[in-house]
C-alpha cells in the first residue's frame, strides 16, 4: 500500500491551511465584485461564529486560507 501525500486531520480544533483554484484557470477573482463577493461570504461566517479566518491570500485565480471552523 503506497503512502499519500495527503493528510486527514481529524481535529477541528485545530487550524487549517486551505487552497481553492478555478477550473481552468480562469481569473475570477481579478473581477472585484465576485472578489467582493467571496469576502463578504467569509465576514458572514466571522460574524455568524462559524468560521475563525486567521488570514487570507487572494490571487486571480485562486484562494488560500488559514481557518478554523466551529
Amino acid at each position: 500500500m503506497g503512502r499519500s501525500r495527503y493528510k486527514v486531520i481529524y481535529s477541528d480544533n485545530q487550524p487549517h491551511f486551505v487552497t481553492c483554484t478555478i477550473i481552468n484557470w480562469i481569473p475570477v477573482f481579478s473581477q472585484a465584485e465576485i472578489a467582493q463577493i467571496v469576502l463578504d461570504s467569509l465576514s458572514f461566517l466571522q460574524r455568524e461564529k462559524r468560521l475563525a479566518l486567521h488570514g487570507y491570500v487572494k490571487r486571480g485565480k485562486s484562494l488560500a486560507l488559514n481557518r478554523n471552523f466551529f
